[in-house]
C-alpha cells in the first residue's frame, strides 16, 4: 500500500513539472480576441466588490482562460473569496523568460485581469524552473542554478502584480499570495532536499518582500500528512538555522484529497501504513509552528477535494460510486469540519472539472469539481448539486466569526457545529449513521428552529437544468422549521433559531389563508388566517355535546370531508403568526345553536370545547369568534361574551403555566364585504341593517367582548381602497355611540383584488356583480393600495383574500381569482398549477422594503389630484410610497429629504405576466434621483413607487468613471496644468475629489501624488513642466460610502513655443560707434515679460515691449577687440530664453589712395585706387556734379578697379570713390 500513496502524490505533482505545462490548453487556442499589447481586447475596467477579508471560502485550480466558460462569472455566482490559478497563467518561470533577459506576460497579465475583474483575490504559485538555465524539461526541479537570475524574475513578476500602479500590467490586477513551488514532499516534484528547499523560500521571500512587503508569501503546500513528517519538519530546522531571526513564510498549506479507502475521510485518511486524523495533523503543524516562532502564519488547506460519479481505478486506487448528493454533503463536511480544526481558508478543487487530468481518462481529479466538464467521459456539462450547495454555505455561513466556531458535538457520527453571525447562531449538522439521528433542539438551546436543507431538493444538477428550476425558488432547498427536535438524514443541514418568518409579530403583512407556507414565508407573509385545517367548530370537537374533553375528537370525517385540527402546527413550523376562528357550527350544519340564537344549545359543553382548544393550540395567540355574521339570529351578545371569557380564562391558566406567553386577543366575526358597495352611504345602509343590531346586542352586554374589530372588504382595482377609511370611521364612530369599549385595533382579515374575468356569481340571495377584466398589473398596483392606504388611516394589519393561491368556491366567481398564485383552473391555457402573478412579486418587493416599518406613525404627505404619497419611517430612515390615480403622469416634488438621493423602486415587475418573470432579483425597474435643497422631483406614472432615502451605507458601488479633460492636446505652459472632470454619485453623493498627474502614461513616474480638492471637480497645478513631455491627470472620485472609482485624462503634451533672437547686429560682425541691439521674443499665449541685453556680461538694459532694443557705444573699446552681446527674454511664467552674438570693435575709417583714370579705347575709362584695410568699395561719375551713375564691388579687398563705358569724346565727367569697411 505504501505505492499507493506515492501515486497519488504522483498525480498531484505532475501539475507542476515543466513538462507537464503541455497538458493543459494552449492559450493560443483560446478564443479570445487579443491586441497588439497582449491583452484581451475585451478586458473591461475591473470592477471591484467588496471582499471579506477573512473570508474561508476560495477556489483551487482555476483557468481563466478556459475556451467553454467564463469562469471568473462563475466564482463570483459561488461567492468564493479567493482563487488559486492554475499553473499556466500563474507565475511558472519556464513559461514567461522566453529568452534571457525577455519576458512574455501576456498570459499571465491576461489571467489576472480576469481574476481582478472577476473581484477575486489572486494566489498564484511560482514554478522556480527554467529550460534557458539548466533546468531539464519533463525532469522534477531543485534549486535553481542561477538564483540571481530566478530572483530578478520573482521580483519583476511582484512588481508587476502588486497593483501600485507602478510599472503594473495594464489595469494594474493584484496578486495577494505568492506560493514558493507546490507539493515538493516527492521525488516526482522536487528532486532536492529540503535543506536546499529551504533556501530556495528564503530567498524568494527576501526578493518578494523588498518589491513589496504586502504580498503573502505561501510555503509549498503538503501533498501528504506523511510528507509533513518526513520532510517538512526538515525545512523547519533548516530555517531555524539560516534565518533564525526572519520569518521565510505567511501561509502554511496542507492538502486533503478524498483518495484514500473509505468514504467520509473528511476526517481522517486511512493508510497501509497508519491513519492521520486531520485534527491531529494540524495540531503537529501548529505545535511545530510554533516552536518557529512562526505562530502568527495562517493556514489553510488550498486542495480540498472529493467526487462524483466513478473516477477510473489506478495507481492502486479504486473509487466507489458517489452520488451528485454524496459529493455536494463532501463539500459541506470538509469545510465545515476543517474550519472548526482551526484551519483558516480552504480551496475546492476546482470549480469546473479537469479533462484527462495527469493523461490519466476519468481520473479522479476530473470528477472533483462543482461543473461537469462536458470533454470527459460522461459529455455532461451542468453544475452539480455542490455547486448550488456551496453557493448556499456561503450565503448562510459567510461574515461568521470564524476565531469561534463551536462543536457541540461529534460523537456517535453525528456532527454538529455552532457558528456566530451578526450576533445570532447557525447550527451546521450531519449524519454519518446509516439511519437517521434525532437532535434534540433543547440541547442547542432553543425551542424552534428554521431547518434548511444544504444540497437542492433534486437528484443531480441535471435534473435542476431539465426541471428548469431556479436557485431562487423557494422550494430549491428543502427548508421547513421545526419545534422541540430534527430528524437529521443523510443531508446535512443549516439550523437558525426561528421566532416567525422574519420576527415582526407587528407586521401588517398576512393572508387568509397563508397556503403554501413556503410561499409565505419566500414573499415576506408574517401572517396567516386559517390554512392546514377548518375553523374550530363544537360540532367537529364535540358532536356528541359531551363537553367531556376525553370524548373530543381533534380529526375526523364530517359531510364535507376530513378535517385535522392538528395540522395548525403547520403553520407554526412554518414560523407563520396566526390567527384562527372557532365557532358553534359551519353554516351548513344544525342543531348545535338553540332555534333562532347564536347561543349554544349547552354552554357549559361549548365552554369546554373553547378552552380545550385554546389550551391545545398555545401558539395561536388571536382567536377570531365565528366570522362574518348577520343579524338574523338573537342573544350575540351574550354568545360573544361566554366566548371571549372561555378563551380569556383558558388563557390565563396557560399563562400561569408559562408567565412569557403573550395574552390571547379575541376578534369579534369580521364585517362581511356587503357585497362591496360602490359608495359610502350604500355601505352605510348595509352595515345598519346587517351588522349594527349585532353591535347593540353586544352594547347591552356591559363589558369588554372583543379586543379586536375585523372588518372585510373586496371590489376592483379602480378606487375601492378608498372606502376603508369611510368604513372604518364609520364602524368605529358607531362603537363609540354605543358605549361598546374601544377595540384595542382595527383589521381588516380580507381585503381582495382580482385579475383575470370572474364571473357573476348569485350566492345567498344576492345577485352576482360583472367586475370585469382585470390584468396582473392591475392587481398588482391595487394590492400596494390596499396596504398603504387603510394602514395610514390606522388599520394594524391588511390580509389579502381569499388565498395566497388561488381556488375557493370552484365555479369561476370573483374568489377564484384572488389569489396571487395561480391553480390553472378557469386560467388561460399557458398557464399551469402553481404560476406566480405579478402581485406574487410586488407582495414580495414591498414586505422586502417596508417591513420593519413604524406601522404606528404613518404619515400622509398628499392625497389630493390623484396623487398620493406616504411617508414611513424604518431604522430612522424615511420611504415614501407614492401613486397616481389620473391615468397620466403627474411630477411631484418630495421635501425635507436629508441625503443626496432617493432610490426609485416600481412596485411592479417590468413584464406583462408573473410567468416572464425569470430572475426576481431583475424584475423591477429601479433607479436613483438626485436630491438637490433637500427636494427631490419625480415623475409619477401608473405605477406605485417606493422612494428610499439613500444614506452613505446604503450605497454599495461607486461613483460613475471621472471624465477627465485638461486644455487639448498641447500646453506651452511649463509651469501649471489644469484639469476639470465630472463623476456623479446618485446614492451617496461625491465627497472628496483627489488628482495625481504622472508623465508618460496614466500609471507613469509620478508627478504629483493624490492630492484632494475636496469637493471642487477642477485644479490648476503649479508644477515644473518638461518640454515635449506629455502629462496625465489620475482623478478619483469619492462617495459618502468611502467607494471609489478612477478616471483618467488622455494626455497633454508640452509644446512650449518660446524663443528670443538678436536680429542685429549678425554673429562675427564689425561694429563701430552706436551699436543698435535690436531682437525678437515670442512665448505664445504666456507672453514676454522683458528682455535684458548684455555685452560681455554686462548689462545695458532692459525692454519690455516690441520691438525690442537697446544700443551701446565701441568708443571706449580697442580697436579689432571682439565682443559678445547677449539678451535674455523672460516670459510671464518667469521661464527664460537667451541668444548671443560675437561682434568686434572697428572705430577707424579706411584710407584711400593712389587713385587713377586711364583712358581706353571704344569709350572706355578704368577708375583705381588702393585702401589700407578691407572694404567694399563704390564708385558714383557723371557729367555733372551730381554724379547720378554708380558701380558698386561688395567684396573687402585693398586693390580697387572699375571700368566705365560709353563715355562721350570731348566730354568732362566727374567721378568720386567710397570705401565701406567691415564696421560700416
Amino acid at each position: 500500500m505504501k505505492k499507493k500513496n506515492i501515486s497519488v502524490v504522483l498525480i498531484m505533482m505532475i501539475a507542476f513539472s515543466i513538462l507537464s505545462i503541455s497538458q493543459y490548453p494552449a492559450f493560443s487556442e483560446t478564443q479570445r480576441d487579443y491586441d497588439n499589447s497582449g491583452l484581451p481586447i475585451s478586458l473591461a475596467a475591473p470592477q471591484y466588490e467588496s471582499i471579506y477579508e477573512d473570508s474561508p471560502f476560495a477556489i483551487h485550480g482555476v483557468r481563466f482562460y478556459n475556451q467553454d466558460a467564463d469562469e471568473g462569472e462563475l466564482i463570483q455566482g459561488l461567492g468564493a473569496r479567493m482563487a488559486r490559478i492554475e499553473p499556466i497563467g500563474s507565475l511558472v518561470w519556464d513559461a514567461i523568460e522566453i529568452e534571457i533577459g525577455v519576458y512574455d506576460w501576456v498570459k499571465s497579465d491576461f489571467v489576472m485581469s480576469e481574476g481582478l475583474k472577476a473581484g477575486v483575490k489572486i494566489f498564484g504559485t511560482v514554478v522556480p524552473a527554467n529550460k534557458l538555465y539548466g533546468a531539464v524539461e519533463g525532469e522534477p526541479i531543485g534549486l535553481p542554478d542561477d538564483m540571481g537570475a530566478y530572483l530578478l524574475f520573482l521580483k519583476k513578476a511582484v512588481e508587476r502584480y502588486d497593483g501600485d500602479g507602478i510599472d503594473d500590467a495594464p489595469g494594474s490586477p493584484r496578486i495577494d499570495v505568492i506560493q514558493i513551488y507546490n507539493e515538493i514532499d516527492g521525488k516526482h516534484s522536487w528532486n532536492d532536499t529540503p535543506e536546499n528547499y529551504a533556501l530556495l523560500l528564503q530567498k524568494s521571500y527576501v526578493a518578494i518582500k523588498e518589491a513589496d512587503p504586502t504580498m503573502k508569501v505561501a510555503i509549498a503546500g503538503v501533498a501528504s500528512p506523511r510528507g509533513y513528517y518526513d520532510f517538512y519538519r526538515l525545512i523547519f530546522e533548516e530555517l531555524a538555522k539560516i534565518s533564525p531571526n526572519q520569518k521565510c513564510f505567511d501561509i502554511f498549506d496542507l492538502h486533503w484529497h478524498g483518495v484514500t479507502e473509505g468514504d467520509n475521510d473528511y476526517a481522517v485518511k486511512h493508510y497501509s501504513y497508519g491513519d492521520y486524523y486531520l485534527r491531529d495533523v494540524i495540531s503537529d503543524i501548529k505545535a511545530d509552528l510554533s516552536i518557529l516562532n512562526y505562530s502568527d502564519v495562517n493556514l489553510v488547506i488550498t486542495e480540498m477535494s472529493d467526487y462524483s460519479d466513478s473516477p477510473a481505478s489506478g495507481n492502486n486506487l479504486t473509487f466507489p460510486y458517489h452520488t451528485e448528493v454524496y459529493h455536494a454533503s463532501s463539500v459541506i463536511k470538509r469545510f465545515v469540519y476543517s474550519l472548526a480544526s482551526d484551519v483558516d481558508k480552504i480551496f475546492w478543487a476546482q470549480i469546473i472539472e479537469h479533462h484527462n487530468f495527469g493523461e490519466e481518462v476519468n481520473g479522479y481529479f476530473d470528477n472533483v469539481a462543482l461543473i461537469n466538464n462536458p470533454k470527459n467521459t460522461d459529455g455532461y456539462s451542468h453544475k452539480k448539486l455542490a455547486y448550488y450547495t456551496y453557493k448556499k454555505m456561503v450565503e448562510i455561513l459567510e461574515g461568521s466569526d470564524w476565531d469561534n466556531i463551536e462543536i457541540i458535538q461529534e460523537s456517535d457520527n453525528v456532527y454538529i457545529y455552532k457558528f456566530i453571525k451578526d450576533d445570532k447562531p447557525v447550527w451546521v449538522a450531519w449524519n454519518d449513521n446509516e439511519y437517521s439521528q434525532t437532535v434534540s433542539l433543547s440541547d442547542l438551546g432553543i425551542t424552534s428552529a428554521k431547518v434548511t436543507e444544504t444540497i437542492p431538493n433534486f437528484n443531480d444538477g441535471l435534473e435542476i437544468v431539465n426541471s428548469g428550476a431556479d436557485y431562487n425558488d423557494p422550494d430549491f432547498f428543502n427548508s421547513y422549521t421545526a419545534s422541540n427536535d430534527i430528524t437529521l438524514g443523510d443531508v446535512p443541514v443549516f439550523i437558525e433559531e426561528w421566532g416567525g418568518t422574519s420576527g415582526y409579530e407587528d407586521s401588517p403583512f398576512g393572508f387568509h389563508t397563508a397556503v403554501p407556507y413556503e410561499d409565505a414565508n419566500y414573499i415576506g407573509a408574517e401572517w396567516t388566517r386559517g390554512g392546514s385545517a377548518p375553523y374550530i367548530f363544537w360540532s367537529h370537537v364535540d358532536p356528541n355535546k359531551t363537553g367531556d374533553q376525553n370524548q373530543f375528537q381533534w380529526q375526523g370525517e364530517t359531510a364535507k370531508g376530513y378535517f385535522n385540527y392538528d395540522n395548525l402546527n403547520f403553520a407554526k413550523d412554518a414560523g407563520l403568526n396566526q390567527m384562527h376562528n372557532i365557532d358553534v357550527q359551519p353554516a351548513q350544519v344544525s342543531g348545535y345553536r338553540k332555534a333562532d340564537s347564536w347561543l349554544p344549545v349547552d354552554e357549559e359543553a361549548y365552554i369546554n370545547f373553547v378552552k380545550a382548544a385554546i389550551k391545545r393550540y398555545p401558539f395561536i395567540r388571536y382567536w377570531q369568534i365565528g366570522n362574518e355574521p348577520v343579524a338574523r339570529k338573537s342573544d350575540y351578545g351574550r354568545f360573544l361574551s361566554i366566548t371571549y371569557d372561555a378563551i380569556k380564562d383558558a388563557d390565563e391558566e396557560l399563562r400561569q403555566i408559562d408567565p412569557d406567553l403573550a395574552e390571547s386577543k379575541v376578534f369579534i366575526g369580521g364585517v362581511a364585504g356587503l357585497h362591496s358597495p360602490r359608495s359610502i352611504s350604500e355601505y352605510k345602509e348595509t352595515f345598519n341593517v346587517s351588522y349594527l343590531p349585532l353591535l347593540e346586542d353586544v352594547a347591552e352586554q356591559g363589558v369588554r367582548c372583543f379586543d379586536i374589530f375585523d372588518f372585510h372588504w373586496y371590489g376592483d382595482a379602480v378606487d375601492y381602497y378608498k372606502m376603508t377609511r369611510d368604513i372604518y370611521e364609520y364602524i368605529s364612530e358607531k362603537i363609540d355611540e354605543l358605549g361598546i369599549p374601544s377595540p384595542e385595533e382595527y383589521w381588516i382579515t380580507e381585503m381582495g383584488t382580482y385579475s383575470g374575468d370572474p364571473k357573476a356569481i348569485s350566492r345567498g340571495g344576492n345577485t352576482g356583480i360583472d367586475w370585469g377584466y382585470q390584468s396582473e398589473k392591475q392587481q398588482a398596483q391595487d394590492l400596494v393600495k390596499r396596504y398603504i392606504y387603510p394602514l395610514s388611516s390606522g388599520i394594524k394589519k391588511v390580509f389579502m383574500a381569499w388565498g395566497l393561491k388561488e381556488g375557493f368556491h370552484y365555479d369561476e366567481g370573483y374568489f377564484d381569482f384572488t389569489g396571487l398564485i395561480y391553480d390553472g383552473v378557469f386560467d388561460p391555457v399557458y398557464i399551469e398549477d402553481g404560476d406566480k402573478k405579478l402581485g406574487y412579486y410586488t407582495y414580495k418587493k414591498m414586505t422586502e422594503i417596508l417591513e420593519g416599518s413604524d406601522w404606528d406613525n404613518i404619515e400622509t404627505v398628499q392625497e389630493e389630484g390623484d396623487v398620493y404619497i406616504y411617508k414611513l419611517l424604518k431604522d430612522g430612515k424615511p420611504i415614501y410610497v407614492a401613486w397616481n390615480d389620473s391615468g397620466i403622469e403627474k411630477n411631484i416634488t418630495i421635501s425635507d429629504i436629508n441625503t443626496n438621493a432617493v432610490k426609485i423602486t416600481e412596485a411592479v415587475p417590468h413584464y406583462a405576466l408573473g410567468i416572464d418573470v425569470v430572475n426576481y432579483d431583475d424584475a423591477f425597474s429601479i433607479g436613483t434621483n438626485s436630491v438637490s435643497n433637500g427636494q427631490v422631483d419625480i415623475t409619477l406614472g401608473d405605477v406605485p413607487i417606493f422612494i428610499e432615502a439613500l444614506s452613505p451605507e446604503d450605497d454599495t458601488t461607486g461613483p460613475t468613471t471621472p471624465v477627465v479633460t485638461d486644455e487639448g492636446a498641447t500646453t506651452s505652459s511649463t509651469a501649471q496644468l489644469y484639469g476639470q472632470w465630472q463623476s456623479e454619485d446618485p446614492e451617496s453623493g461625491i465627497t472628496e475629489y483627489q488628482y495625481r498627474i504622472t508623465k508618460d502614461s496614466s500609471q507613469g513616474a509620478i508627478i504629483r501624488d493624490w492630492t484632494s480638492t475636496g469637493e471642487y471637480n477642477y485644479v490648476t497645478a503649479a508644477v515644473n513642466l518638461e518640454q515635449g513631455t506629455t502629462y496625465y491627470f489620475s482623478v478619483k472620485a469619492i462617495n459618502g460610502a468611502g467607494l471609489e472609482s478612477i478616471g483618467y485624462s488622455d494626455g497633454i503634451t508640452v509644446n512650449y513655443n518660446f524663443f528670443v533672437s538678436i536680429t542685429s547686429p549678425e554673429n562675427d560682425s564689425y561694429v563701430s560707434g552706436r551699436v543698435k541691439v535690436e531682437a525678437e521674443a515670442y512665448a505664445g499665449d504666456i507672453g514676454i515679460d522683458e528682455v535684458e541685453f548684455f555685452v560681455d556680461g554686462g548689462s545695458i538694459g532692459t525692454d519690455s515691449s516690441d520691438p525690442y532694443y537697446r544700443n551701446f557705444y565701441t568708443s571706449d573699446f580697442a580697436l579689432d577687440s571682439t565682443h559678445t552681446i547677449k539678451i535674455i527674454a523672460y516670459d510671464e511664467e518667469g521661464n527664460t530664453a537667451t541668444d548671443s552674438v560675437s561682434v568686434t570693435v572697428d572705430n577707424e575709417d579706411p584710407e584711400i589712395s593712389g587713385m587713377e583714370a586711364t583712358l581706353r579705347e571704344n569709350s572706355s575709362c578704368e577708375i583705381s585706387w588702393t585702401t589700407d584695410e578691407p572694404v567694399t568699395s563704390r564708385l558714383t561719375y557723371g557729367e555733372a556734379s551730381s554724379m547720378d551713375n554708380a558701380l558698386e564691388d561688395d567684396a573687402l579687398k585693398t586693390e580697387h578697379s572699375f571700368t566705365i563705358d560709353g563715355l562721350t569724346q570731348g566730354t568732362k565727367y566727374y567721378y568720386k570713390a567710397y570705401a565701406t569697411d567691415r564696421a560700416g
